[in-house]
């Protein structure tokens, strides 16, 4: 019994993590009609033996007072294939 819950407890350990994302740039698209902004981000996650970090694209556009950002990687593209978000060398500070 002490053994499965040693092992869960482990597993949810490795499984979970801290997450981030930090604002790297952004940049307005011309004025006139559809007018957009594109964000960049650097978003991490920490695990106990590892971590990951992609840059992370993001095309905005105004909604109301705010701005409405979706995701122009990791996504799927108009026929279906994944396009993939770029992945940096991760280094645990």
């Amino acid at each position: 019994m002490h053994k499965h819950v040693l092992a869960a407890a482990l597993g949810a350990a490795l499984l979970g993590g801290c997450q981030g994302r930090q604002l790297i740039h952004v940049e307005d698209g011309p004025s006139g009609g559809n007018r957009t902004t594109v964000v960049e981000t650097l978003d991490t996650a920490y695990y106990v033996v590892f971590g990951t970090a992609k840059l992370v694209y993001w095309e905005c556009g105004q909604e109301g007072d705010g701005l409405t950002c979706k995701k122009t990687c990791d996504v799927k593209d108009d026929q279906g294939d994944k396009v993939l978000c770029q992945r940096l060398p991760f280094v645990m500070k």
